[in-house]
């Protein structure tokens, strides 16, 4: 996948020194979940990000394993941070919905721009120690969502089924919902002569 970078970006990619660092800044989030949002950097000193509005990633040692490409398997980042704070363990033994992670890689000399990202993943397959916490992070599942919502039944889609009349008087249909019955006309068959 081709992407455009700066040529700050580009030019310290491609030099033998450089006094530009990559840094990834990582929030991690869920609305309603207290404790969170989370803003994290891999550095040693914290970053102030101005735009669009004023927020500091605090230092904080983590590694992030980027995905291989598999054809026909989504992409899944591995994530491992240091335990050093009970705050993220407590966050996270009381999760009951996923937490969402968002991942900017930007350059020290100028974290107001994103180099790449924003990448939205959510945080699955969670597992901690006294050392480290691991996540799998990945995108939403939505081939593991029902498609069609819906059943294709003549119940719910009687115009698939044939003709539709409606039954005189009757109001019990639908489930016990008050709607109408319905006859459902089919073709007779043939009979042999």
């Amino acid at each position: 996948m081709s992407r455009v970078l700066h040529q700050a970006s580009v030019s310290s990619a491609f030099s033998q020194t450089t006094t530009q660092a990559w840094f990834i800044l990582l929030k991690l989030y869920k609305t309603g979940v207290t404790g969170l949002p989370l803003w994290f950097v891999n550095n040693w000193s914290n970053v102030v990000v101005t735009v669009p509005s004023t927020i500091t990633y605090v230092a904080w040692p983590f590694e992030l394993a980027l995905p291989e490409s598999i054809e026909g398997r989504p992409p899944e980042v591995h994530l491992k941070i240091d335990n050093v704070d009970r705050t993220l363990i407590a966050i996270i033994r009381g999760q009951v919905v996923p937490i969402y992670a968002e991942i900017n890689l930007v350059l020290s000399g100028t974290p107001n721009v994103v180099e790449a990202g924003p990448f939205t993943f959510t945080m699955r397959e969670i597992s901690y120690d006294v050392e480290t916490i691991d996540a799998t992070l990945t995108y939403e599942r939505l081939y593991d969502e029902a498609f069609p919502a819906h059943c294709m039944t003549p119940h719910l889609f009687p115009a698939l089924f044939g003709q539709i009349t409606p039954i005189p008087g009757g109001r019990e249909g639908a489930g016990g919902r008050g709607g109408p019955k319905y006859v459902y006309a089919r073709a007779k068959k043939k009979v042999g002569t």
